[in-house]
């Protein structure tokens, strides 16, 4: 998933979300707790005092780590996060990273656009030793970037325009092996502004703008998606996906068949218990769904959502802002 720019206007009040929310907790109702804790004795991010410690800095982009955890980012700061929780990793690093994607818990793969006149680059990226490697580098702006099974790589491209634009653009989606082997995968018909990327374990790449975007399955087929909910351009941040290997997805759909009313947040502190409950309502604010096979459930609880990856099949986390340098991972187990 790619930010154009922080969602700073995330704190408006939802009342039926939050009164739904703060409803007595019953066991078939679905959980969100706030993910974030720092250990015992230990700051949660070095050189800087956090009182609410699963409150962190404002999260532009986050990705699963590969084993049950997650990698976030925000302009030069990253954070490694097991799925219980507990801090791995926080380190800031002066590059003008994009994208990225986890090619193992340590190693990730990010798109890096240069100044003006100057090349941009794939990079692998060893977070242990801080290194960069070069995997390629091309005049066009790169954007969203995702990973298949067989180590290809798979990312956004815009041939001519700005990697954040402010207008839709055309775009491509390319391919690199693990050969070095570079591909153009389709270069689709309508521009867009917005450009994200997730895959499954069948080599399906989802890709979502904010006006639809399309399935290619490993065959080349491609499928449309379903319409996302209605925005204005000066509205259009984010457009969220998130793909587990069984092809379960999370996204905005307009019109999805059902949606959950029965949601609670359990525990986390008062700040971040405000922030999941006080979620943005009505109009175009984007809600996210989950689509299980023909079934797309709403779920309110992630209004307003810039980010979402998937700890394992059934468990997924996702970002709420919170205004300012302020935002909460929260984690929802599906129920059965």
């Amino acid at each position: 998933m790619v930010a154009r720019r922080i969602l700073a206007t995330a704190i408006g009040f939802g009342a039926v979300f939050g009164l739904l929310a703060c409803s007595s907790p019953a066991p078939t109702g679905w959980q969100v707790t706030p993910l974030l804790h720092a250990p015992s004795g230990s700051p949660l991010f070095e050189n800087h005092h956090v009182d609410r410690e699963d409150v962190p800095f404002s999260i532009a982009s986050m990705k699963g780590d590969t084993v049950g955890g997650i990698w976030a980012h925000s302009s030069d700061t990253w954070m490694h996060v097991d799925g219980t929780g507990r801090k791995l990793a926080t380190f800031n690093e002066q590059r003008a990273v994009t994208s990225f994607v986890a090619e193992s818990s340590k190693t990730l793969i990010a798109t890096v656009n240069a100044d003006p006149g100057q090349l941009n680059t794939l990079f692998r990226f060893h977070t242990a030793g801080r290194s960069w490697t070069a995997l390629l580098s091309t005049a066009s702006h790169l954007g969203d970037v995702t990973r298949l099974r067989d180590g290809t790589v798979v990312y956004v491209a815009f041939p001519g325009g700005e990697p954040f634009p402010l207008a839709p653009q055309s775009y491509e989606i390319d391919s690199l092996s693990m050969t070095g082997a570079r591909s153009v995968l389709v270069r689709p018909d309508l521009p867009a502004t917005v450009v994200s990327l997730a895959t499954d374990s069948t080599g399906t790449i989802f890709v979502r703008t904010e006006t639809g975007g399309f399935d290619r399955a490993k065959d080349g087929t491609i499928s449309a998606a379903p319409a996302p909910t209605a925005r204005a351009a000066d509205e259009v941040e984010f457009a969220v996906v998130a793909a587990n290997p069984n092809g379960d997805l999370l996204s905005d759909v307009a019109d999805p068949s059902s949606s959950v009313t029965d949601w609670h947040v359990m525990g986390g502190s008062d700040d971040a218990h405000r922030i999941l409950t006080n979620l943005p309502c009505c109009g175009s604010i984007a809600q996210l769904s989950l689509t299980r096979g023909t079934t797309t459930t709403r779920l309110p609880f992630t209004a307003g959502a810039v980010a979402a990856a998937w700890l394992d099949d059934s468990t997924f986390a996702y970002v709420i802002p919170g205004g300012g340098d302020a935002s909460v991972i929260a984690t929802v187990r599906i129920p059965k």
